[in-house]
């Protein structure tokens, strides 16, 4: 079984912290081995990421003429927070968000300017010079060397993973630490899969409770896992149907983030002929099928956290002719290219559902 798999179905529906102390210049192998990835980061993946955060040190400049001093810990009570899923950042809840090119504070949202060293990422607001409150949050993978300077004896340990959110807000900067990183596990193409573990015990103990995915009047009775936001971790799709002959098929799809919730409910996959995009700009699935004198291709993706559809193109029947006429529903020809590509040359990225069983769910514990 691959990575991310799926079972056969029996029926043919559906589917800026400084190193204290002296910290040597790190080269571009070692940082990517440390589990950050800058790359990923920039582009709004934040799977290296994923972890526990907490807050080690902070500074506060009271504007007393003393500058910015500097504490060990957080500020009690109002310690600081910050919370991390594959393609979003929340620092103290929702008062600051950070997806892909933009962070949104409490003026609106503003684009990101990244500056990467190798050894750092640097994110800055575009439009700095025109707000009232700037910020700068910084990416330091561990052991490598950064430059803030500390004061009152504070010392920020830099055998650890970073991330330094600074705002011109009383001079704020908070300092977090990756005190825990999610199991990883290196498939046979290398790719790593973060939160690992703990996904498939998720996805597992959810498959085994048959009231987590059966509605009223439908019957399910497979699964299939893909990632459609290449964030290293799949998504979780369950087919069903009425049991009506003739009946729509439709899929619930399902993401884990820490508890697994429900990201697409009552999506069409018509035959559930369905294949994975290989065009990494263009994460997602292709799913043909159709009803009546109609068929068609429509591309599934995820975008801001909602499962969005797009028709790429159909076929109509004409009934002056008795032929199916073709037409683009889509002007990204890119797009489309890539949907022909993958469904006429690449049949292996056709993806499988398997029946919904303890055997199966084993599979999925043991990456089979």
């Amino acid at each position: 079984m691959k990575k991310y798999f799926a079972f056969a179905l029996v029926l043919a529906l559906i589917l800026s912290v400084a190193a204290c102390g002296n910290n040597g210049g790190t080269s571009s192998q070692n940082i990517q081995n440390t589990g950050i990835n800058l790359t990923q980061i920039q582009t709004g993946n934040y799977s290296s990421l994923q972890g526990t955060w907490t807050e080690v040190a902070y500074a506060v400049n009271a504007y007393d003429g003393n500058g910015a001093q500097w504490e060990t810990g957080a500020l009690a009570p109002y310690a600081d927070t910050l919370s991390l899923s594959s393609d979003e950042i929340a620092f103290n809840d929702t008062a600051v968000v950070i997806q892909g090119n933009t962070l949104t504070d409490s003026a609106g949202s503003h684009p990101l300017l990244f500056e990467n060293s190798e050894s750092s990422l640097v994110a800055l607001l575009a439009d700095a010079d025109a707000v009232a409150i700037n910020w700068i949050v910084s990416f330091y993978p561990k052991g490598a060397t950064n430059d803030l300077q500390p004061n009152n004896d504070v010392r920020i340990d830099n055998t650890k993973n970073l991330i330094v959110i600074w705002t011109s807000n009383n001079g704020h900067t908070a300092v977090f630490a990756q005190t825990e990183t999610e199991p990883t596990v290196i498939d046979e193409n290398g790719k790593t899969e973060k939160t690992a573990g703990i996904w498939r015990n998720a996805y597992a103990e959810f498959l085994r409770h048959s009231e987590n995915y059966i509605e009223d009047g439908h019957y399910a009775n497979t699964f299939a896992l893909a990632d459609l936001n290449n964030s290293g971790v799949p998504e979780l799709i369950i087919p069903f149907f009425n049991g009506v002959e003739g009946g729509r098929i439709f899929a619930n799809v399902y993401f884990y983030n820490g508890n697994i919730s429900i990201i697409g409910r009552q999506i069409d996959m018509y035959y559930k002929l369905c294949w994975l995009s290989t065009d990494s700009s263009h994460p997602g699935i292709f799913v043909e099928g159709g009803r009546n004198s109609t068929f068609c291709c429509n591309y599934w993706t995820i975008k801001n956290n909602e499962f969005v559809c797009e028709p790429l193109w159909s076929y109509i029947y004409n009934t002056e002719t008795n032929e199916m006429d073709y037409k683009e529903l889509s002007s990204k020809k890119q797009l489309i290219d890539e949907a022909k590509k993958v469904i006429s040359s690449n049949p292996n990225n056709e993806i499988e559902f398997f029946e919904i069983n303890e055997i199966n769910i084993q599979k999925i514990l043991h990456n089979e």
